[in-house]
C-alpha cells in the first residue's frame, strides 16, 4: 500500500499531538468505546474486501491515534501523578472521583490497557486482511 507510510505518519502524530494538547487524566471509557467501534467497523469492512485500500488505511490510522496517545498520555499522566504538588491534588483529582494519586493510577490503567489492546488489536486486523499480494514462481 503506497499510502501506509503517509497514513500512519499524520496518525501517529495526530495521537501524540493529542496525548499532549488535552494533558493527563483524560483517558476515559469513551475513548475506549470510539476505537473499538471504529476499529471493528473497519475490520468488519475489510474482511469482507481484503483488496480495498481506503479501509485498510482507516484501520491503520485507528490503531496508529490510539496507540500514539498512549504512548505520550501514559507517561504524561503517570509522572504527574507522582509528583502530584499536595497543594492542587484536590482540584486535580477531583474530575477522576478519587482522592488520592495511587487510586487515580488504579482507575486509570484498565482504561490504558483496553485502548492499548484496541490499538493493537486494529493493526493486526489491517495486517491479516492485507492486500492479497501476487505471487511469483522462482
Amino acid at each position: 500500500m503506497k499510502r501506509a507510510p503517509l497514513v500512519l505518519g499524520l496518525a501517529l502524530t495526530t495521537g501524540a499531538g493529542l496525548g499532549l494538547g488535552l494533558g493527563p487524566y483524560l483517558v476515559g471509557w469513551g475513548l475506549v468505546v470510539a476505537a473499538l467501534l471504529a476499529s471493528v467497523t473497519f475490520a468488519v469492512g475489510l474482511s469482507r474486501d481484503p483488496g480495498d485500500a481506503n479501509l485498510h488505511a482507516a484501520l491503520l490510522a485507528v490503531g496508529g491515534l490510539v496507540l500514539a496517545f498512549l504512548a505520550v498520555n501514559v507517561p504524561f499522566t503517570w509522572d504527574s501523578l507522582v509528583h502530584l504538588d499536595a497543594r492542587f491534588a484536590a482540584s486535580l483529582l477531583e474530575p477522576l472521583g478519587v482522592e488520592s494519586p495511587e487510586e487515580a493510577r488504579a482507575l486509570l490503567l484498565p482504561r490504558w490497557v483496553a485502548v492499548g489492546v484496541v490499538g493493537v488489536a486494529a493493526w493486526v486486523a489491517a495486517w491479516v486482511w492485507r492486500r492479497p499480494r501476487p505471487r511469483t514462481r522462482a
